[in-house]
């Protein structure tokens, strides 16, 4: 499968077939919308490429959301 490093990820359907090659990091956002393309079979429409740019994902911007039921947060 010609894997010379990692991280590779291999994402195969159901014959076996390499449907998405991930090489190296892919941000959480970026690996999230990997996994839903996967699990909705959208292989089959088209590619992850243009899947990726039709849902656009935002990266998360590092803020924890602060609820009225929680406590506050240690870092002020």
């Amino acid at each position: 499968m010609r894997v010379q490093y990692t991280p590779t990820l291999l994402m195969l359907n159901e014959a076996g077939k390499v449907v998405l090659r991930i090489n190296g990091y892919f941000a959480s956002h970026k690996f999230n919308e990997a996994l839903d393309f996967m699990a909705e079979k959208c292989e089959k429409a088209m590619g992850f490429r243009e899947y990726y740019a039709e849902v656009a994902p935002v990266a998360a911007n590092g803020q924890l959301n602060e609820l009225k039921a929680s406590l506050p947060s240690p870092c002020g």
